[in-house]
């Protein structure tokens, strides 16, 4: 095994990048990061939505999930800020009821989600 940086958290990767291409594109610095980040973030012309967990554990550090404008509307938001005991990672955020609200509410409207919209919060 090898290790390997993905974004800022280390991960273990099989020597041979055959066994896992997407991982070893993940890498920070690897040539396909590198290009996915350069040049225009929100490229065209509709309006982004994007919902970040704190306790990403594969997108290190969670901020760098944020998307910048670049011209276009987007809404960043941080599942914890709606929710302060919502402790989705990275696998349970596309179930989170909050997350699914935040992204109904983006698809239900012009625009980017509603940067004032209050999911309601699963019960602690």
């Amino acid at each position: 095994m090898c290790s390997a940086q993905r974004n800022t958290s280390p991960i273990v990767l099989p020597c041979r990048g055959l066994t896992c291409p997407a991982c070893a594109q993940q890498a920070a610095g690897s040539p396909f990061i590198t290009q996915l980040n350069a040049g225009d973030e929100t490229p065209g012309s509709p309006d982004y939505t994007n919902v970040v967990t704190r306790y990403d554990e594969v997108v290190t550090p969670y901020t760098s999930g944020f998307l910048a404008a670049d011209g276009n509307a987007v809404t960043n938001v941080v599942l914890q800020d709606k929710c302060p005991s919502d402790t989705s990672e990275h696998l349970r955020t596309p179930y989170d009821t909050a997350a699914i609200q935040i992204t109904l509410n983006a698809l239900g409207r012009s625009g980017p989600a509603d940067p004032a919209f209050r999911p309601a919060c699963p019960a602690v």
